[in-house]
């Protein structure tokens, strides 16, 4: 992953890997849009989305898990049809069984957004690492 960085000098903006970034930085730069995918803050999401700063929808947590994951779970149709319109991969998987949104939707019995997702183009036949589709 690599960040933005706007200089207050005149250097122009870099492109700088996650690595070379401070802790406190990447976790006030990350801490809002977590904390908006894991309680599904449709508003907060909205704001960090159309704020334009390069985010990426993509983005993973120390589980591989992404913000469509955790408001799959939570069975937020709101924050997944946004998620969706702003191209997140509705069939990325965690690194914690291989589990896709579309599982969490099925596992949590949320069918609106399970309905959503494969709208979205989720692949209703993807197993996870038990080798368990989304339907079972």
């Amino acid at each position: 992953m690599e960040y933005l960085i706007e200089w207050k000098d005149e250097h122009a903006p870099t492109w700088v890997p996650s690595d070379f970034v401070a802790n406190d930085v990447v976790a006030e730069y990350e801490t809002p849009w977590w904390t908006a995918a894991k309680k599904a803050d449709e508003t907060a999401l909205k704001q960090l989305i159309e704020s334009n700063d390069g985010r990426d929808i993509d983005a993973v947590d120390q589980d591989g898990r992404t913000a469509l994951l955790f408001v799959s779970g939570l069975g937020s149709e709101q924050c997944v049809q946004l998620l969706g319109e702003a191209g997140a991969n509705v069939n990325h998987r965690d690194n914690g069984g291989g589990l896709t949104a579309l599982h969490m939707a099925a596992g949590y019995v949320k069918p609106g957004v399970a309905k959503l997702l494969i709208e979205f183009g989720a692949d209703p036949e993807l197993e996870d690492d038990r080798d368990v589709p989304h339907w079972s």
